[in-house]
C-alpha cells in the first residue's frame, strides 16, 4: 500500500473512498489518471475486491493501455480478467456474446466511417434521394448523433419534420439500419445503442453484469453522451458503486453527441455522492494556470475549481499579432528554431489550430525553415486502401454477408466481376433484403449471364469458401497469408504502375506482424477479437515518433496530451471562436473551454498567436483578436509587438486584399445578435417557411442555412434574402 504515500490529500480522499456513488472532478494535469489506477488498486489490495468484478472504461485505447498497465504496476502484478477497455471495446465483448438476443450473429462486423457513408450513399442510390442536396456526410451524422440518443428508426420517423433534410433522413435511416443487420454489421454508434437496447429489453442480461461488476470507474465523464451515460446508469444498478471522473471545463465534444449535464447533474442522479476536487497541477506553471483560469471562469454554471501549482510562477503568456497567415507561419518557425537553439527538442513543442485548413502555410513555413513535423489526424494506418483491402477479406472470410467489405474485394484485384454483374447480384438480393453474396450465388445458374462473368464468380465463391474452411484451423496471421497466396495481392501491386507499390508492400508486412503481435499478447487469439480491435483504432494509437518532431493538431486532438511548449494559432474572431458558434451561447462557452484545453497543454511556454487577415476559402478577410484574448489579465500577457500594414477588408477576389485604414473597434457585444436561432421558423418570400439549420458570421457577414419544404436546403446571405420570422 506504498502507493497510497505517492497521493496528496486530496487524491486521497478519492482513492479510500468506500461503497457508493463518487464524483471526482479533476482539473487538467491534477493526476487523476494515479488516481483512479490508485483507487483500483486499493480495491484490489486492500478491500478484497476482484479484479474481474471492476469495470474501468475510458474513451480511447491509448487511454485504456496506460490504465492497465500503471494498475500492474501498482499491485505488482497481472490484471487478468479485468475490465479496462473504451466504451466501444467494452460493447463489442458484451455484444459478442449476447447479440443473439437482438437477431444478430456474433460473428459480426464493424463497418468504420467510410464505410458506414459508402453504405448510406448506396440507400440513398436506391431511395432516389440526390447527394448533391443531401451529403451523405450530413447524413451520417445525423444518424450517429441519433444513435447516440438511443433514438431508433421508428421513433426519428414519428417525430422528424416532414420536409427537407429531417425528412430525407427518416427515410434513410431505417434501410440504413435494416441493410446493417441484413449483413450482420454495426457501425461504431451500434456498439453503444445496441447495448443499451439489450440490456433495456432483456433484464436477465443485465442482471448478469450488474452481479459481476461490483464496481464501476468512467474515465473522462463529461465526454459522455446519452447512450454511455444510460449504459452507466443500467450497469451500476442498485450497488450504485459508480466512481465517475472529470473536468467540465474540458467538456469539447458536443459536436459528437457528449452531453456536459451528465457531470454536472452526477448529484441529481446519485444524491448520496461524495464530491472529490483535485485542484492540484502537475504539469504547468502558475501563470500559465492563472491565464486559461481567468478564460475559463467567465463561463457560467460551471462547477467552481481553480487550479495551482508548486512549479513556479514560470513566464508570462507570450502574444504575437501578425499582418496576415503566412507571416503568422514564419514567425512560428523562427520561434521554433529559438527554442530549440535554447536547448528545446523539436520533440517538445506542439502547433494547434482550430481547423486542419490551417495547416496548409504552417506545414509550407516548416518545411522551408527545415523544421521536421508530424500532423496527427491525418490517414490512419489502417484507412490506407492496401490495408482496408485485406482487412476487408478477412472480415468476408469471417462474415460472408458483409456486403460492404464484399463489395470492396469481390473484383480487387481484377477478376472479371465487374460493376454491371454486382448491380445484377444486388437487384436479386433486394426484394427480400438478402446479403450480396446471396446474389452472387444466384447469377451462377442465372441464364442472362455470359459464361465468363460465370466463371470469374465462381472462381471467387470457390476461393471464399476455401478460406472460410481455412479460418477454421488457422491463426489469424496464417490465415492472412493465405489470403494473400490465394488472390496474388502481392503480385497485383507489384504489377502496378503505383509509385509508392513498395511502400503498400512495406504497410503490409506492418499489418502481418501486428497479426503476430496480436497473437503473443492474447490468450485466445480469435479473428473476430482482432478486427474488433482494428476497428476501434484512433490516430493516437497507430502514431510513431521515430525522430524528434514537431507535433501539428487540432485543439481537439490535444486534449489528454502534454508538451513543455504550446503553440495556438489564429487566436482570432471567426476561428477561435469559430464562426459558426458566434449566435449560440453554448457553442461560444463551448469555444472558451476549448481554448483553455489547447492552453493547459502547455508545461512551460504558451505562444497565442494571431493574424490581421487571413484568406480563407479563397476570400482574404480582416480578422479582430478572439474575445477571449481580452479575457487574459495584462498581467499575464507578454504582447510581442510586429510591424504591420493597415488592415485589409474582405474581399471576393482570390489571393487580393483591399487595405484601408484600421476603424476604431466597437465595444465587445455592441454588435446586435442574429436573431435567427437555430430551429426558429422563417419564411421566405418566394420559397415560404423554413427551418433555421445553423447560421455563420455576424452582422453584414451572416449566413443563414435553412431547410424549406419547398426546395430543401439553402444557405443564403441575411441581408440579401428577405426573411421574416414566421
Amino acid at each position: 500500500m506504498k502507493f497510497l504515500d505517492e497521493l496528496n490529500p486530496q487524491q486521497k480522499e478519492a482513492v479510500l473512498h468506500g461503497d457508493g456513488p463518487l464524483l471526482i472532478l479533476a482539473g487538467a494535469g491534477s493526476g487523476k489518471t494515479r488516481t483512479v489506477t490508485s483507487r483500483i488498486a486499493y480495491l484490489i489490495k486492500k478491500r478484497g475486491v476482484k479484479p474481474d468484478e471492476i469495470l474501468a472504461v475510458t474513451f480511447t485505447n491509448k487511454a485504456a493501455r496506460e490504465m492497465r498497465q500503471r494498475v500492474e504496476e501498482t499491485i505488482k502484478g497481472p490484471t487478468r480478467g479485468m475490465w479496462i477497455s473504451t466504451f466501444h471495446s467494452a460493447c463489442a465483448r458484451i455484444l459478442r456474446d449476447n447479440i443473439g438476443h437482438l437477431g444478430y450473429s456474433k460473428n459480426f462486423n464493424i463497418l468504420d466511417s467510410g464505410d458506414s457513408v459508402n453504405l448510406i450513399k448506396s440507400c440513398m442510390k436506391d431511395l432516389n434521394i440526390s447527394e448533391r442536396l443531401f451529403s451523405p456526410r450530413d447524413v451520417s451524422g445525423r444518424i450517429s448523433t441519433l444513435k447516440a440518443g438511443i433514438i431508433t428508426p421508428d421513433e426519428y420517423r414519428a417525430t422528424a419534420q416532414p420536409f427537407g433534410f429531417e425528412s430525407k433522413v427518416s427515410k434513410i435511416y431505417p434501410v440504413y439500419q435494416d441493410r446493417l443487420k441484413g449483413a450482420d454489421s454495426l457501425d461504431f454508434d451500434d456498439l453503444l445503442m445496441l447495448t443499451v437496447i439489450l440490456f433495456k429489453k432483456h433484464g436477465a442480461v443485465l442482471k448478469g453484469f450488474q452481479e459481476t461488476f461490483k464496481h464501476i470507474l468512467v474515465d473522462e465523464y463529461q465526454d459522455t453522451n446519452q447512450a454511455q451515460y444510460h449504459l452507466i446508469r443500467l450497469l451500476a444498478g442498485k450497488g450504485k458503486n459508480v466512481c465517475v471522473v472529470g473536468d467540465d471545463d474540458q467538456s469539447i465534444y458536443s459536436f459528437r453527441g457528449a452531453d456536459m449535464r451528465n457531470i454536472l447533474e452526477f448529484e441529481k442522479d446519485y444524491p448520496s455522492a461524495k464530491v472529490v476536487k483535485l485542484e492540484q497541477n502537475y504539469r504547468s506553471t502558475q501563470r500559465i494556470l492563472d491565464a486559461a483560469w481567468s478564460l475559463v471562469c467567465n463561463n457560467p454554471g460551471r462547477k467552481q475549481k481553480k487550479l495551482w501549482s508548486e512549479l513556479g510562477a514560470g513566464d508570462k503568456v507570450s502574444y504575437l499579432r501578425v499582418p496576415d497567415e503566412e507571416a503568422e507561419a514564419s514567425q512560428l518557425a523562427q520561434e521554433i528554431k529559438k527554442c530549440v537553439a535554447d536547448g528545446r527538442s523539436y520533440a517538445d513543442i506542439a502547433v494547434l489550430y482550430r481547423t486542419n485548413t490551417q495547416a496548409r502555410t504552417i506545414e509550407e513555413s516548416l518545411r522551408k525553415a527545415s523544421v521536421p513535423y508530424r500532423v496527427v489526424g491525418g490517414m490512419k494506418f489502417y484507412d490506407r486502401k492496401e490495408i482496408k483491402d485485406l482487412i476487408s477479406y478477412l472480415k468476408t472470410v469471417s462474415n460472408p454477408k458483409d456486403t460492404v467489405s464484399l463489395k470492396r474485394i469481390v473484383n480487387t484485384p481484377p477478376r472479371g466481376i465487374g460493376e454491371t454483374t454486382i448491380k445484377k447480384a444486388s437487384a436479386l438480393t433486394q426484394p427480400d433484403n438478402l446479403p450480396l453474396v446471396k446474389g452472387l450465388e444466384m447469377l451462377k445458374d442465372d441464364s442472362t449471364l455470359t459464361s465468363g462473368p460465370k466463371k470469374s464468380i465462381g472462381d471467387f465463391l470457390d476461393m471464399m469458401g476455401r478460406l472460410a474452411k481455412a479460418k477454421a484451423r488457422l491463426a489469424p496471421r496464417a490465415l492472412a497469408e493465405r489470403v494473400l497466396a490465394e488472390t496474388r495481392y502481392l503480385e497485383y501491386i507489384k504489377e502496378s504502375l503505383d509509385l509508392d507499390a513498395q511502400g503498400k508492400i512495406d504497410n503490409i508486412k506492418e499489418f502481418l506482424d501486428s497479426l503476430t503481435r496480436f497473437e503473443e499478447t492474447t490468450e485466445n487469439p480469435l479473428l473476430e477479437d482482432y478486427l474488433t480491435q482494428v476497428a476501434l483504432v484512433a490516430d493516437w494509437d497507430t502514431a510513431k515518433a521515430d525522430t524528434p518532431a514537431i507535433t501539428l493538431m487540432t485543439l481537439h486532438l490535444s486534449k489528454g496530451l502534454e508538451f513543455p511548449v504550446v503553440f495556438i494559432t489564429g487566436v482570432e474572431e471567426g476561428l477561435i471562436p469559430h464562426s459558426h458558434s458566434q449566435s449560440d451561447d453554448s457553442e461560444l462557452e463551448e469555444e472558451r473551454r476549448l481554448l483553455y484545453v489547447g492552453m493547459t497543454r502547455a508545461r512551460e511556454r504558451l505562444y497565442l498567436m494571431n493574424a490581421m487577415s487571413r484568406k480563407l476559402a479563397g476570400l482574404t478577410q480582416s480578422n479582430r483578436p478572439s474575445r477571449f484574448i481580452e479575457e487574459l489579465p495584462e498581467k499575464l500577457v507578454d504582447i510581442r509587438k510586429a510591424a504591420v500594414p493597415r488592415k485589409p477588408i474582405a474581399t471576393a477576389a482570390p489571393g487580393r486584399a483591399v487595405y484601408a485604414p484600421p476603424q476604431p473597434r466597437s465595444p465587445m457585444g455592441a454588435e446586435a445578435r442574429s436573431p435567427y436561432r437555430s430551429g426558429s421558423v422563417v419564411s421566405h418570400p418566394v420559397w415560404g417557411n423554413g427551418i433555421v439549420e445553423k447560421t455563420e458570421g455576424r452582422g453584414e457577414d451572416l449566413k443563414i442555412t435553412v431547410l424549406f419544404k419547398s426546395v430543401g436546403k439553402k444557405k443564403l446571405m441575411a441581408k440579401f434574402a428577405g426573411l421574416t420570422m414566421a
